[in-house]
């Protein structure tokens, strides 16, 4: 036997929602001998929004070699909470590669080359899961005379 429940549109964060069935054979007799099991219901609570996240600002230019990069990023009231951060990197306006795949730190530290710039962006997956959009965009340049 299967069985589905759909829950109503537009629930907010946090709202929970229970369900429990009970299966009685007919062979078994009497309903009030032989009751069904009473187990507790099966439990979900919704995650109605997408986690946001964001790189904290990196200054526009350093002498440093290796970048001290910080993410964060909260889920929405009630939801389940961020398990997770991929962090991208462009260097020199090329394409995005991932630099930090599912991490659940909120800092690295980025072997930053003189004379290349460096845009970074993070992505917060939420325990559902589900992802944040492409949030704001951060940049740096190295010092081109720091080595």
């Amino acid at each position: 036997m299967e069985f589905s429940v759909r829950h109503r549109q537009n629930l907010p964060s946090g709202t929970v929602i229970s369900n429990q069935a009970f299966v009685e054979f007919d062979f078994a007799g009497d309903l009030l001998q032989h009751p069904a099991p009473k187990e507790r219901p099966w439990i979900n609570t919704i995650d109605a929004g997408p986690p946001t996240s964001r790189v904290a600002e990196l200054p526009a230019v350093t002498n440093q070699a290796r970048l001290v990069v910080q993410w964060n990023g909260q889920d929405d009231t009630n939801g389940s909470g961020v398990a997770g951060y991929d962090v991208f990197v462009s260097d020199n306006n090329g394409p995005w590669t991932l630099w930090q795949n599912n991490s659940t730190n909120t800092s690295g530290l980025f072997p930053a080359l003189s004379g290349h710039t460096y845009a970074f962006y993070s992505v917060a997956r939420d325990n559902k899961p589900r992802r944040c959009r492409m949030p704001q965009l951060w940049c740096c340049c190295p010092n081109s005379e720091s080595r």
